[in-house]
């Protein structure tokens, strides 16, 4: 069961192995060290995440793989990298497990307080100091002197660019310093719940072989990794050097900003249509239109056709510019509707000629006035004359007629 206040979370370990090129070293085997279990309290809000830790494996990999070969060409002796380890864990773990004897020192520089601390076997430093003074490499006396020190010194200080050409050359420059010998000595100014993340690098130097340790704490690490991936970005392309032609032709985004507010998370809840929000901008201050991105000119904005514009009132980008405010106008009224279309009222046909009149006919004369006859008298005894006997017919021929028509 664990202390109370302890933590049961393992040291982090990433390895990169390397195949060897001179001899067969397949079978070599490390000597095996017997290091305690420490347990610490709760760590970990300044560890490194797994992409951040690769990026800096991969970082002292450059840097051991240019200080063999930099050992190599200048002290003209074998050298050969084995393996690179990244740990991480608390500063109190690494503490308990560092052994002697070791040579430590410490690589600072000018524009960060803190410090990278270098741990380097004894036999390796012995191995190095050798090669400096024109000797092999190796010996196995395990003692180093102050003598020795200061030739380690100024021949691992004469490689210490390829750690910042390593680092994409962040720092403005590196100077190292022996701390101990042959007993380690803890950073004091270092807490031991603090992440400290190790990189171990195993190779050989002439006969002599051995381990030398870069350590960083967990927040100094970030740092530089964040520098890093700010110094990688792409630089702005010079416009100097681009013709007329295609400068003429480049979009250039323009924003311009009214203003800001803050808002509490209960009034954002109870914003309605139809609130007013009020900005930090005065009605009397021009408003900053953006170019690109950055600040180039001011303006006053308003209403054209229909659309908002901005009208420029200055160019200077820290002076603040007075400006009449817009006049305040009523709500715009909506536009009136669309007049129906009339159709075209269709022509009346045409009349038809009417006939020409024909000429009135002369009046006639009146009429002359009728001529009064006498009347001629008869005497009765002719008019009696005149009239025919009627003639009688039997009942018996109207009887037969009947008959005939009948039949």
């Amino acid at each position: 069961m664990a202390e109370r206040g302890k933590s049961d979370l393992a040291p982090q370990r990433r390895s990169l192995k390397l195949s060897p090129s001179i001899g067969d070293w397949t079978t070599y085997k490390v000597p095996q060290q017997l290091v305690k279990r420490v347990k610490i309290g709760l760590y970990g809000f300044d560890r490194l995440s797994e992409e951040e830790l690769n990026a800096a494996h991969l970082i002292h990999y450059r840097f051991a793989e240019s200080w063999i070969k930099a050992l190599r060409a200048g002290l003209g002796c074998a050298g050969e990298l084995f393996s690179i380890e990244a740990q991480q864990m608390p500063y109190g773990n690494f503490v308990k497990s560092l052994t002697g004897p070791v040579l430590q020192g410490k690589i600072t520089s000018p524009e960060y307080p803190e410090e990278i601390f270098l741990s380097v076997d004894s036999s390796l430093a012995e191995g190095l100091v050798a090669a400096a003074l024109g000797g092999e490499a190796g010996g196995g006396r395990h003692q180093i002197t102050e003598a020795d020190q200061l030739v380690f010194e100024t021949a691992f200080s004469e490689n210490l660019n390829l750690l910042n050409t390593a680092f994409s050359n962040i720092f403005k420059s590196l100077k190292y310093e022996a701390v101990s010998f042959p007993d380690p000595a803890p950073l004091l100014s270092v807490n031991h719940q603090t992440t400290f993340v190790v990189f171990v690098l195993e190779l050989t130097l002439g006969d002599a072989h051995g381990k030398a340790l870069l350590g960083y704490t967990g927040p100094f690490l970030k740092g530089l990794l964040k520098k890093i991936k700010e110094s990688s970005k792409p630089k702005p392309l010079p416009l100097n050097k681009l013709g007329p032609q295609i400068l003429s032709n480049i979009l250039v985004p323009v924003k311009a900003l009214l203003g800001s507010a803050e808002l509490k998370a209960g009034e954002i809840r109870g914003l309605e249509a139809g609130d007013v929000v009020t900005v930090n901008n005065s009605i009397f201050n021009a408003i900053n239109i953006f170019l690109g991105g950055k600040k180039v000119v001011q303006g006053q904005p308003g209403e054209q056709n229909g659309k908002l514009v901005l009208r420029v009132v200055g160019v200077e980008k820290e002076k603040e510019i007075k400006v009449e405010p817009p006049p305040v106008q009523g709500p715009t009224p909506p536009p009136p509707p669309a007049p129906t279309p009339v159709k075209p009222a269709v022509p009346p046909p045409a009349a038809k000629p009417l006939p020409p009149l024909r000429p009135l006919r002369p009046a006639m004369p009146p009429p002359p006035p009728p001529i009064e006859e006498e009347e001629e008298e008869f005497p009765e005894e002719d008019l009696e004359d005149d009239l025919l006997d009627e003639e009688e017919f039997p009942e018996e021929d109207f009887e037969e007629e009947e008959e005939k028509e009948a039949s």
